[in-house]
This record gives structure tokens, C-alpha cells and sequence, in this order.
């Protein structure tokens, strides 16, 4: 009988220790992932001026296009950072994909605090067809939702920006 108490006992505890090693994912991990990544929210502060001079709060209100907000974005193992269009698609000619593509890369920086990053809805500015990267500060990860921030200064008002992306898991 203290035989098979014992044996228990024993299988017992190994569970618990092998249960109590399994590590916690890697920021890599978390936001490498076979769904992607949907916009939930961007807002900005202060308030961002559009052409037509409403002034916004939420960049969904007027400032992205419909058939941006449902485009999920892949960080991907290499190094790649890739859209998928999703179901609504941009008229022809239009700023824009219809069809899953990588729009740059992605790498951690300063201890996986920020993201070097091509936002996703943000099109070339220079003449070669490509804009450069942005840093943007990572405010929270984990398996389920993304959130970072960008600080920007418009050039044309010296208005200073942040604007603050939510994400989650498709």
C-alpha cells in the first residue's frame, strides 16, 4: 500500500515540475503568428487634422480608407512584414493591395521595447517606390493583442503627434 501511495506521490510531483518548466512565449513568438494581426483601433493625440479640416481622434473616423480596416498583417519568421488585403479590396489604381504582398521588414530594437517597422497604410513617399521604416514603441504584447505607439512631427505645421495602434489576433 505505501508502495502505490508512494508511486503516486512520485508521478504527482513529476507532473508538477514538468507542468511548472514550460516557458512563457518569447515576444517573437507572440507576435510571429499564422492568423495575423487586425487593426482594432489608431487614435491620435492631439487631434489629427484632415484635408478637409475635421479634426479626428480616431484615424478610422476619416483618415484610413474602408478597405484598409480589415487588412491583417503578418510578422513573419525572416524578417518580413506582409499584408493581406482581406476581403474588401482598393479600386483599381488606388493606394493600396489587392493581393497579399510584403511591404518591408520588421525587427525588434533596445530590448524589445520598440519595433522597426513600415506602418501598413502609410504608401511610398520617395522616388524608389519605398518608405522607410518607422520606430515605434511597443506599449503591450501578449498572444492575444498589440499595441504600440508612434511620435511623429508633421513637417508642413511642427505639430507633434502620437498615434497609438491597437491590434488583435484575426
Amino acid at each position: 500500500m505505501k508502495r502505490v501511495i508512494s508511486s503516486t506521490m512520485v508521478v504527482v510531483l513529476m507532473a508538477m515540475v514538468f507542468s511548472s518548466c514550460q516557458e512563457d512565449p518569447t515576444n517573437t513568438e507572440m507576435l510571429i503568428n499564422k492568423k495575423g494581426w487586425k487593426l482594432v483601433d489608431v487614435t491620435s493625440s492631439p487631434s489629427y487634422e484632415l484635408e478637409d479640416g475635421r479634426k479626428i481622434n480616431s484615424l478610422r473616423d476619416g483618415y484610413l480608407r474602408d478597405y484598409e480596416l480589415d487588412d491583417v498583417i503578418f510578422f513573419k519568421e525572416d524578417g518580413a512584414l506582409t499584408v493581406d488585403p482581406g476581403s474588401k479590396l482598393p479600386p483599381e489604381g488606388k493606394d493600396g493591395w489587392r493581393t497579399a504582398r510584403t511591404i518591408g521588414t520588421w525587427a525588434f530594437l533596445k530590448e524589445e521595447t520598440q519595433i522597426k517597422m513600415q506602418i501598413p497604410f502609410w504608401y511610398p513617399e520617395n522616388e524608389g517606390g519605398n518608405r522607410d521604416p518607422d520606430v515605434v514603441d511597443l506599449n503591450f504584447l501578449d498572444k492575444d493583442n498589440l499595441r504600440f505607439s508612434l511620435f511623429f512631427t508633421e513637417e508642413e505645421t511642427g505639430t507633434q503627434y502620437t498615434f497609438s495602434f491597437v491590434y488583435a489576433i484575426k
